[in-house]
């Protein structure tokens, strides 16, 4: 190094580093130890001054770092340009004033002064590959009805696209997604394996990660009666069977509420029509409508009391004419084939029914006798 400083002659001081160059992964540090074969003591009257420097142009010109001080042997030095090397040395003098003096090639005032500069030491890197995780923000899904926001979390290196995948057989086939960025939606159908992979600007790929989205699936549901008719005062059995089982079911007729049972056992007095609705907390479907027709009993037989269509329009309020249009009875649980106490005569007869929903219906009335 003594042609390096023309007006010193003689250099005192033999030290230098074990090694010309070393490589670290981009992003991480080197330790560089200044190693001396001289007795320091014997030729500094105090620790000496150590000026740490660097160069990223080869060495032609040089700025100090802030290792430098007073008996600073070791510097760990990062290195993140895989591109440009830095070059590193060290000179060695009495005070800090001397060592920046050394530096600048000014001589100084004791040629003869003690002081030592090491060999050159290069510091390059290779890139590093990034590592990445993955995280979903819904581990469960309503199936087509909601998102899941996939995010890819750089925790080394850099990544500049992604390689996305999906597999619906739980990995042993993926499939290739449009998608490059870190951060992407999805709505599956179906249960769905995502798997990511990162790139860095040198194409390096990351860590591979995988997510899983689960699907709560889309609630059906089906109606069905036992009977599609009822005589007046008959029941029809309604039955909703829905996939997956477990949900809430909303029963309507004609439009308007009834109790949530299921099965459903219904005695309409008028034709009606039916609904469910079945929701999981998720999804939600409708049935088909479902009719139930009523027929009205145009004749009964009150006389022999057997418990068999002995009234008519039994729970109704009821007005009964004769042909005549006179009035002979009137009450409000159906009639039971008497007028003043008697059975009646068999013929036909007209009434007038009020049902609950306070609708009126007409019509006629055999009283037959057996």
């Amino acid at each position: 190094n003594v042609a390096e400083f023309p007006h010193v002659t003689e250099v005192s001081v033999i030290l230098g580093f074990p090694f010309t160059q070393t490589s670290v992964t981009c992003g991480n540090s080197a330790t560089l130890d200044v190693i001396s074969l001289t007795d320091l003591s014997k030729l500094f009257t105090s620790t000496p001054y150590y000026r740490w420097e660097q160069s990223i142009d080869d060495g032609v010109s040089w700025t100090e770092t802030t290792h430098s001080g007073i008996g600073v042997i070791t510097a760990t030095v990062s290195q993140n340009d895989e591109t440009t090397p830095t070059v590193y040395r060290v000179i060695i003098a009495e005070d800090a004033t001397s060592a920046e003096t050394i530096s600048d090639g000014i001589a100084l005032s004791d040629v003869c002064a003690t002081f030592g500069i090491t060999n050159n030491v290069k510091v390059s890197c290779t890139p590093s590959n990034p590592v990445i995780t993955l995280a979903t923000d819904k581990a469960i899904i309503c199936g087509g009805q909601e998102n899941a926001t996939l995010t890819v979390t750089v925790t080394a290196g850099n990544v500049v696209s992604c390689i996305w995948k999906y597999s619906v057989d739980e990995g042993t086939t993926w499939m290739d997604m449009t998608e490059t960025g870190t951060s992407i939606q999805v709505s599956p159908t179906v249960k769905t394996s995502y798997q990511v992979t990162g790139l860095n600007e040198n194409d390096l790929p990351s860590n591979t990660e995988t997510v899983v989205v689960d699907v709560t699936p889309q609630v059906t549901v089906s109606l069905a009666t036992s009977t599609a008719k009822v005589i007046l005062g008959g029941t029809a059995t309604l039955t909703a069977t829905t996939t997956p089982s477990s949900n809430t079911l909303a029963w309507t007729v004609n439009g308007n509420s009834l109790a949530a049972t299921n099965p459903h056992t219904v005695s309409p007095y008028l034709t009606e029509r039916y609904q469910v609705t079945a929701t999981d907390g998720c999804t939600s479907a409708t049935s088909e409508l479902v009719e139930i027709k009523v027929e009205w009993p145009t004749a009964f037989i009150p006389y022999n009391q057997d418990g068999l269509n002995d009234t008519f329009a039994n729970g109704f309020t009821i007005i009964v004419f004769d042909r005549y249009g006179k009035a002979i009875f009137e009450g409000a649980n159906g009639w039971n084939g008497k007028v003043d106490g008697m059975f009646a005569q068999p013929a036909v007869y007209y009434y007038v029914v009020t049902l609950p929903n306070n609708q009126v219906k007409k019509g006629t009335i055999e009283v037959v006798k057996p």
